[in-house]
């Protein structure tokens, strides 16, 4: 999935970084560098992002497991 998600964002930059030179027939292999660095960055960093996400949300899972436990137990009534 990584590798396709550097492709898919690779062509859409090379697209619409390039599209004069492609409507005039221009094809150059340094016209992917520039397109090809914008989509591995985003990917990297779409990665990241993901993972903050994914970390952060069992982070509040636990957070809210434990805060609840110590209410609950604060909060029972006594036999």
């Amino acid at each position: 999935m990584f590798i396709f998600e550097i492709l898919v964002l690779t062509l859409i930059f090379y697209l619409i970084l390039n599209f004069s030179k492609l409507r005039r027939g221009i094809f150059s292999g340094r016209d992917l560098v520039f397109p090809f660095s914008l989509g591995f960055a985003i990917t990297i960093v779409d990665s990241f992002i993901k993972t903050a996400f994914i970390v952060a949300f069992f982070a509040f899972i636990v957070i809210f497991a434990v805060c609840f436990g110590v209410l609950y137990f604060i909060t029972a009534p006594r036999k």
